[in-house]
């Protein structure tokens, strides 16, 4: 893309001319990127990418302005990635452990995701398939195996 920063008053626009095309540019102080969408023949789409302060005059400051906030929406940017990231990895695990209980136990695939809970005495029980079991509030266990009709739980 093109950059270009905007000079001028808010009462006289600049003018950018690129490739036959005529973009008015009001916001004194913008940092503008300029690209191409659709390739060498597509048009041009501006985006604000920051601001220079009154402050920053000279080329240097103005370039050291962009580039501070260039790195922070960078930053942003990747830390918004790596927690997708790290999101679609638990994703990835959590159907992973399931296709492999659906691997071993193709049977129970309608059950994969239920739970069941039964009055026992004076205790609650409930117990999810593949996930956990708990007696009231006390967690017994996280789902380790089966053998016949029996599940096991460890933990």
């Amino acid at each position: 893309g093109v950059v270009g920063y905007v000079k001028g008053t808010d009462d006289n626009p600049d003018e950018l001319h690129l490739d036959g095309e005529v973009h008015q540019i009001s916001g004194v102080g913008d940092l503008l990127m300029f690209e191409r969408e659709g390739g060498a023949s597509g048009m041009w789409h501006k985006t604000k990418i920051g601001e220079v302060s009154a402050e920053s005059a000279t080329p240097t400051e103005q370039a050291s302005d962009l580039a501070q906030q260039q790195y922070e929406k960078a930053k942003t940017s990747v830390e918004t990635y790596e927690a997708t990231l790290r999101n679609l990895n638990n994703e990835i695990e959590a159907n992973s452990a399931k296709i492999g209980h659906l691997e071993k136990h193709p049977g129970l695939h309608d059950v994969l995701e239920d739970c069941v809970e039964k009055r026992v005495q004076e205790y609650n029980y409930k117990i999810c398939f593949f996930k956990n079991a708990y007696q009231d509030s006390v967690r017994l266990g996280n789902f380790d195996s089966t053998e016949g009709k029996r599940a096991d739980f460890s933990g």
